[in-house]
């Protein structure tokens, strides 16, 4: 399956993800298994950054002003960040 294909390969990267896991619909009263990758943390984000990147604007000035500053300010806009990243 692709999805096991995916997390292998971020697995193989170095990533640390979470487990595939079942959860209840009570709308169709069934259980169905949900694929979810989560990659929280410091680590994960480094590691996502040097071998994969963005080019997204909205992403990259988050991710910069988070490592210029050692945290970030959530809603603050892309203008903000960067007049901020600039001073």
């Amino acid at each position: 399956m692709i999805l096991e294909d995916v997390r292998n390969c971020l697995l193989g990267l170095g990533f640390k993800i979470g487990e595939i896991i079942t959860v209840y619909d009570k709308y169709y009263n069934k259980n169905y298994k949900v694929y979810k990758i989560f990659l929280n943390g410091k680590s994960n984000l480094e590691n996502w950054i040097k071998i994969i990147g963005t080019n997204n604007p909205k992403h990259r000035t988050k991710y910069d002003f988070w490592k210029k500053f050692g945290y970030y300010t959530p809603y603050m806009n892309i203008s903000e960040r960067i007049k901020r990243l600039k001073s």
